[in-house]
């Protein structure tokens, strides 16, 4: 019973994303799926050690580390050339074991001569990035978007562009030889910098 009732849900759904109504009115569903180099991280960080002392802590990372992402988003188009969107889902956002929940809004404007439906487009999104038992962090992105219409409520969006965030990296005492705890960290500066590489199909 419970099983039909969520294959009844799903097919309103589907339904629902993939009216033509719906965008004719200019509105927009869609899952996007991508990667993102990290090149530069950079932390600063003060905390106590167990023997009471104050440790300057800083760390300095130029590589080269892939975190992937998946999200969902519902928008609409808030004028003829411009796109106004709410994105979540899961994602990596630096080295390590931080990987979470993103919250953004994007801002996408349309650049061609079929607004909306082919051709290029730039967006800047920005928002809160949510992992259990760590501050929140902070997220953006700058890209440029190129759609292919697949099909008359179909579309595909290639995007590339550069990706920053404000993070709360894990701070390691080596002198302790372990990981410190957030509630004993007195100071932290961070910023990371990396590209953005993505697709999306959407309605």
């Amino acid at each position: 019973m419970q099983s039909g009732r969520f294959i009844s849900v799903l097919t309103a759904l589907l339904l629902l994303v993939s009216s033509p109504d719906l965008a004719a009115r200019g509105f927009r569903f869609g899952v996007e799926w991508g990667i993102s180099p990290q090149l530069y991280s950079n932390t600063e960080a003060r905390f106590i050690a167990d023997d009471g002392y104050l440790v300057d802590y800083h760390r300095e990372s130029i590589g080269f580390h892939v975190n992937g992402s998946i999200a969902g988003f519902v928008g609409y188009d808030v004028a003829r050339r411009l796109c106004l969107s709410i994105h979540s889902g899961y994602m990596g956002l630096t080295e390590g074991n931080n990987r979470g929940v993103p919250l953004t809004l994007r801002l996408t404007s349309y650049l061609s001569e079929n607004p909306g439906i082919t051709g290029s487009s730039l967006f800047v999104e920005g928002g809160a990035f949510f992992r259990s038992d760590v501050p929140v962090s902070g997220l953006g992105k700058m890209a440029y978007s190129y759609r292919f219409n697949l099909a008359p409520f179909l579309f595909l969006d290639f995007n590339a562009g550069a990706q920053f965030s404000f993070s709360h990296p894990s701070v390691y005492d080596k002198y302790a030889g372990q990981t410190i705890e957030y509630d004993r960290i007195a100071f932290m500066r961070n910023v990371n910098v990396g590209l953005l590489f993505s697709i999306a199909l959407l309605f």
